[in-house]
């Protein structure tokens, strides 16, 4: 445990340095990285230090039991004592910080609330819980964006969606997800019953960012243009853009004829690499399985084709 302790301890000195050094200041990405793995370990080596220190406080107050005067030996005793209980709760703290954390602990988040069973009621239950959710925020210190909401006429929402940014929101709020159901006499009855809402909360971490490279040959860009049907506007067309991804049918085909002459033991391995069940059909596959077999067939000589 304290060879870890050690090495992470050395790994916190090191981004102190490469924090203060000119050539990371110039990289905002490589900083906000090195700043994050510094927050994630500095309450470990805080500890730790600690815990070192207590140790040597322990050993000096041992020396001092050697000495010839009895009331400081008596002191000495007293303090070790309390040192001793103090070094005892640090290993502790230590081992649970050691213990292996969820990586996503230290993302936003974004909050769902969703009102369900109840009606009317369940949208004011769904404002009510939204509220919490952004009183405790602004305690935490934590920044609330509504994203999109679906408010009704009474003040309640429907769905509201929100983006929560903070130190470990993820960690605090990710067992909140699930139904919530309340029982209570709501403000749209009349006789007095009580009834019984429940929402739904979805807690979900911020994505990371990723680059993605669109091959321009993959688009499909259609043009239509659509008369006008107001009276105001005859004459005059409006043209529709669409645009997505072509599906590769023809390059699907071929991997299709492709796949039919390859030897048993390459089909079954074809198979096997795009995740397919060689017992599965043809006719059978998905858009998608036979995308991940094109992919495989891309690459040259990635499994020989027989002559036949």
């Amino acid at each position: 445990m304290f060879q870890k302790l050690d090495q992470v301890e050395e790994r916190f000195q090191e981004i102190e340095q490469l924090l203060a050094d000119p050539g990371t200041l110039a990289s905002p990405k490589e900083m906000q990285k090195l700043a994050r793995e510094r927050r994630e370990i500095s309450k470990l080596v805080e500890t730790y230090q600690a815990y070192k220190r207590v140790k040597e406080e322990i050993q000096q107050s041992q020396e001092l039991l050697q000495e010839s005067d009895e009331e400081m030996r008596d002191l000495a005793k007293a303090e070790l004592q309390k040192l001793k209980e103090r070094l005892g709760s640090l290993e502790e703290e230590l081992k649970i910080l050691l213990l292996p954390r969820d990586p996503r602990d230290e993302k936003n988040i974004f909050l769902e609330i969703r009102a369900g069973t109840g009606g009317e009621e369940a949208a004011l239950f769904a404002a009510s819980l939204f509220r919490m959710y952004s009183k405790y925020a602004e305690k935490k210190r934590w920044r609330v964006e509504v994203m999109s909401e679906n408010p009704t006429g009474l003040g309640g929402f429907k769905e509201i969606i929100a983006l929560v940014e903070g130190k470990r929101v993820y960690s605090v709020l990710k067992h909140e997800s699930g139904v919530h159901r309340v029982q209570r006499v709501p403000v749209t009855e009349a006789s007095g019953r009580i009834h019984t809402s429940a929402v739904t909360v979805a807690v979900l971490p911020e994505a990371d960012e990723v680059e993605l490279e669109i091959n321009p040959n993959d688009l499909r860009i259609d043009v239509y243009r659509q008369p006008a049907v107001e009276v105001e506007d005859v004459g005059r067309f409006f043209e529709i853009v669409r645009a997505g991804f072509s599906a590769p049918r023809k390059q699907l085909r071929n991997a299709l004829s492709q796949a039919l002459s390859l030897s048993p033991e390459s089909a079954s391995g074809l198979l096997k690499e795009a995740g397919i069940s060689p017992q599965r059909r043809a006719q059978t596959l998905s858009l998608d399985e036979w995308t991940k077999l094109y992919q495989i067939f891309a690459e040259p000589s990635a499994y020989p084709v027989e002559a036949r």
